[in-house]
């Protein structure tokens, strides 16, 4: 009724999982019209750029510049000096280049930016298509792995005491391997944050000292021009001068930001990370608890099979006894009758020549207690039955002799062979052991029951079975453990995946920035060379 009940669970499941796979492949669709919209503005802020901003500074530079070129204009008309006109006209080259660095840095980073956009939705394609291969992996896993489970669960209710000490040894050994690795885990997922951190943190450093160095370059140059213009570019130079403070503000503020931004996200996945290793730990006693309740269970089937055991023992002791007085009894009358014959035989051919043997002399030695039988009773019950045999054997033989005048000389001093001998002959019925398991059961057969022999049997089948379930088991262990550890490696693959802060690749603008940065120092150079000729 179980396995009933559950198949149409597995098919609920199944259609669940599907439509969940359509659902998702239509969102895809309208994620990835909505993804190309906001394309422009989610890679302008991660990379703290805003586009309105870029442009209104563009504009504002150009008009500044074509202020800065007419009040040029202005101060050459006012000089008179040939070798001033030539400075201003060289200061205005110079600055007129600069504007054209400018302008063709802004071009690179629009550029730069059309081409995120498209990698970025390639991208989201690719690990969109990827994602739902892993939702189907899983799902096959999650299947086989519930189906191994339950086997293992069926075959576990018939397992042994040693098989439950076997299996808590290997699952508080997992337990324990299981904390160490989500220890282990956790300490390297804070580590790699950290990291992360420390590596934005530097390219942002770097990003703006080199803007600081452009800056301050400019500074420089204002300064020079601010010394040879006195009066007139006194006012302009103030102006400069805050409107570098300002930006370097807002600069500052947005770096603030940003920071704080990335110290929440940091902050929200070490909470998830604390929650989910609650969960586990909570599982993990909660599957402990489950397990000592199941061993203990064990152990209190095991003390009362070993109970049935002692019980058993000492009632097959106690029958054991009962039959040994009732075959000694009848020893002992065969013994009486027999030496009855004897004395008969005696008083009429040899009247003066024998003695009559003491009854006391031919009785066996039997056990005063059940208790003694109790530690030995598999050996006991062997030795005694075969003693048995070859006792009962003698007196037969002894009693279908037969007995003729003139047979008597055989018996020298009044002793009966049959029966004073009676070691002698039931001596090599104790030394001889049977060779096979066969002609033991036969030579038994009198002696032990029919209903023992079934009982022993049965113990012997079960011993079997329970020795083929723990080999199983031990096969079924390793293939957990493996299931186990692929489980884990899709964790840590799907969160690596989806856990991390996107990260964009800078290596290109670093390599563009650097060769402009070393273009504008020899440019910087040759003309602070030509300003001191």
């Amino acid at each position: 009724m179980e396995e009933l009940n559950e198949e149409p669970e597995m098919e609920e499941q199944q259609t669940s999982a599907s439509g969940n796979r359509l659902f998702i492949n239509r969102r895809k669709v309208a994620a990835d019209i909505s993804e190309q919209q906001r394309t422009p503005l989610f890679v302008s802020k991660e990379l703290g750029i805003n586009m309105l901003e870029v442009e209104n500074e563009v504009k504002r530079s150009q008009e500044s510049f074509q202020e800065f070129l007419r009040d040029c204009q202005r101060s050459e008309d006012k000089v008179t000096c040939e070798e001033e006109k030539k400075l201003v006209s060289e200061q205005n080259q110079i600055y007129i280049s600069m504007m054209q660095d400018k302008q063709e840095v802004i071009e690179a980073l629009q550029e730069m930016l059309r081409l995120k956009d498209d990698k970025y939705l390639r991208n989201l394609r690719k690990n969109a298509e990827e994602l739902d291969l892993k939702i189907k992996e899983l799902e096959d896993e999650v299947e086989t792995t519930t189906k191994a489970w339950k086997d293992e669960v069926i075959k576990a209710e018939i397992d042994h005491q040693q098989k439950m000490a076997m299996f808590s040894d290997a699952m508080t050994k997992e337990e324990n391997d299981l904390k160490a690795y989500y220890h282990n885990e956790f300490k390297r997922c804070i580590e790699e944050r950290k990291k992360f951190i420390d590596n934005v943190e530097k390219e942002f450093k770097l990003s703006m000292q080199s803007s600081y160095d452009e800056k301050a370059r400019l500074t420089e140059l204002i300064s020079k021009k601010q010394a040879l213009q006195a009066e007139i570019q006194r006012d302009k130079g103030r102006a400069v001068v805050e409107n570098l403070q300002i930006t370097k503000r807002k600069e500052q503020l947005k770096l603030g930001e940003e920071r704080k931004r990335l110290l929440r996200r940091q902050q929200n996945k070490e909470r998830n990370l604390k929650i989910l290793y609650a969960k586990q730990q909570k599982e993990a006693k909660e599957r402990d608890r489950i397990l000592s309740e199941k061993l203990k269970r064990r152990e209190e089937q095991t003390e009362r099979r070993e109970e049935l055991r002692k019980k058993a023992a000492i009632t097959h002791a106690r029958k054991y006894k009962a039959m040994e007085q009732m075959i000694e009894e009848d020893l002992t009358q065969l013994a009486e009758r027999a030496l009855s014959i004897d004395a008969e035989i005696t008083r009429r051919f040899f009247p003066s020549s024998c003695k009559q043997p003491q009854m006391a002399s031919l009785e066996l030695p039997v056990p005063s207690t059940a208790q003694e039988l109790v530690p030995n009773i598999s050996q006991l019950q062997l030795q005694t039955e075969e003693e048995k045999m070859g006792a009962a054997c003698s007196l037969q033989a002894d009693t279908e002799t037969p007995v003729t005048e003139g047979s008597g000389t055989e018996w020298e001093d009044g002793k009966l062979p049959s029966i004073l001998q009676r070691d002698e002959k039931t001596q090599p019925c104790r030394e001889t052991k049977p060779s096979t398991h066969k002609f033991h059961w036969e030579s038994l057969g009198d002696v032990i029951s029919e209903d023992k022999r079934r009982l022993w049997r049965a113990i012997e089948k079960k011993r079997r079975e329970e020795s083929a379930v723990l080999l199983d088991i031990r096969y079924l262990q390793a293939d957990n453990e493996r299931l186990k550890k692929r489980n884990a490696e899709l964790k840590k693959q799907v969160q690596e995946r989806f856990g991390l802060i996107p990260e964009f690749s800078f290596q290109g603008k670093r390599e563009e920035k650097k060769k402009r940065e070393e273009k504008k120092k020899g440019e910087d150079k040759k003309k602070r060379e030509e300003m001191k000729k």
